[in-house]
């Protein structure tokens, strides 16, 4: 900042630290810094460099080569509330929250910033002047720039914590679902416990975080979890800078939009259910898909709107609707839990694309790249035949071998793509030797013997006709 070079005096300076994207009420910090141009840019360059969120409210005297009057001290700052995070508004449609705009914090003014707007040009006269400057917006910026620019990001917090604050639903069987003895289980879950393992290098140091559709979001942008891994549709929306903002790793399940009946009820096709009533779920991309679907075949029907997957399911079976609507993978497993199950089923009409993906708050390339190739990761160990039982074996022939050039770098045997990732060199072997590889979580929970058996289909691996692959570990 060149006006930082000219002679500054500052009265009583405060700043405020909180961490970028971590809860701000848990997380901020007060601190005092020394008068003096090198004590405060220092001590900015410090935190900014840390991706620490600076605000700073404080009077900057500029002046020339004469010296002005300064008002009387011992006029401190009154402490400065830091604004709460933004409340969950159950019952929005997603899309509506992706435009919504959090208030801006106000700033209460101090005391003596108040004192001195009031002398003004009192007892300053020219050349002397009073230059009244916020840093707030500018220091944001360049802390929120450090992100993804060499500096540390959540990754480095999930790190230091020794935990990964994973949020999941809970109660989609097969990808994310809480038995009644305590314990999570789905391909979801075990998405996170690859993160963690990869991370921190513990597979079960995972705190899960179960959260609604409309709750996703919030939890993400206010640093309650430090990723999401919840059966959420990748879509422009939600990635753009625009919209929601977040970063998505790889698709992890390609899925599609579907709707199920009783057998009862003589619907067979899509057409069959004009003028009825659909179960339907708020929040999520499901009834705008289910709008756009029945409008462009000029089908007529009437919504019942519910919070989660759950009530959709409750409403369904009470018999409130025709038929429910959600992903095809989420029918399925719904219906993996009705007393006859072959007394429902899933219509073959597809409403949509869902390509399904974990994600992370937008801004942080760090742990977007960590992320993305954990994903490469078990999709590459698949790929190579490299599973859970036999990571060891393969790691002793790399070690052994060094003409195997691409499997000792993706061991982490040569090279450092771990380190590039801020993640040990021998993550991959972590992660698998914990979790396996992608095959083997589909076929643990989705798979033939599975509680929720669905045909793998496009989640295939892209050798095998899907569409499932990993970019080189080079």
């Amino acid at each position: 900042m060149p006006f930082l070079k000219r002679r500054i005096g500052i009265e009583s300076l405060q700043i405020l630290i909180g961490h970028v994207n971590a809860n701000a009420k848990n997380q901020t910090e007060r601190l005092k810094i020394p008068t003096g141009n090198g004590a405060l840019t220092g001590a900015l360059s410090e935190h900014t460099n840390q991706s620490h969120l600076v605000v700073v409210s404080a009077p900057f005297w500029i002046f020339g080569r004469k010296t002005s009057t300064r008002p009387s001290e011992g006029h401190q700052h009154q402490r400065q509330r830091w604004p709460g995070s933004a409340g969950v508004h159950s019952g929005n449609q997603e899309r509506n929250s992706v435009h919504a705009k959090e208030d801006d914090p106000v700033w209460p003014l101090s005391k003596s910033t108040k004192r001195l707007r009031h002398l003004g040009s009192q007892q300053l006269s020219m050349p002397f002047r009073t230059l009244w400057v916020s840093l707030a917006a500018a220091l944001m910026l360049q802390a929120c720039a450090t992100l993804g620019e060499g500096g540390a990001s959540r990754l480095g917090l999930i790190q230091q914590r020794q935990t990964l604050r994973c949020g999941v639903s809970g109660k989609i069987p097969g990808f994310s679902f809480l038995s009644s003895d305590g314990d999570y289980s789905g391909l979801d879950i075990d998405l996170c416990r690859a993160f963690a393992a990869a991370f921190i290098g513990d597979a079960d140091a995972i705190e899960f975080r179960q959260l609604t559709a409309p709750e996703r979001f919030t939890a993400l942008r206010t640093g309650e979890i430090d990723l999401l891994s919840r059966n959420t549709t990748f879509n422009l929306s939600r990635d753009a800078a625009g919209g929601n903002g977040v970063s998505f790793a790889p698709v992890v399940f390609h899925d599609g939009q579907g709707l199920m009946v009783k057998n009862a009820r003589g619907i067979r096709r899509i057409d069959d259910l004009n003028g009825e009533t659909i179960c339907v779920g708020s929040g999520t991309t499901t009834e705008q898909n289910l709008n756009d679907a029945f409008e462009a075949r000029g089908i007529a029907y009437t919504p019942i709107k519910y919070q989660d997957l759950n009530q959709v399911v409750a409403g369904y079976l009470q018999g409130r609707c025709a038929a429910m609507t959600s992903d095809r993978s989420q029918l399925a497993a719904a219906r993996s839990g009705f007393a006859d199950p072959k007394q429902h089923q899933i219509l073959e009409a597809v409403l949509s694309k869902e390509p399904l993906a974990p994600l992370s708050a937008g801004g942080d390339q760090r742990l977007g790249d960590a992320m993305r190739w954990v994903v490469y990761a078990l999709i590459t160990a698949e790929e190579l035949g490299i599973t859970k039982a036999n990571v060891g074996d393969w790691l002793d022939k790399a070690n052994k071998q060094t003409e195997l050039t691409r499997l000792r770098r993706f061991l982490g045997v040569d090279g450092d793509l771990g380190l590039k990732l801020g993640l040990e060199a021998d993550f991959v072997v972590k992660t698998i030797a914990a979790i396996g590889n992608y095959g083997e979580i589909y076929n643990r929970h989705l798979g033939p013997d599975s509680a929720v058996p669905i045909p793998r289909g496009i989640n295939q691996l892209y050798r095998d006709g899907g569409a499932m692959t990993a970019p080189p570990f080079q």
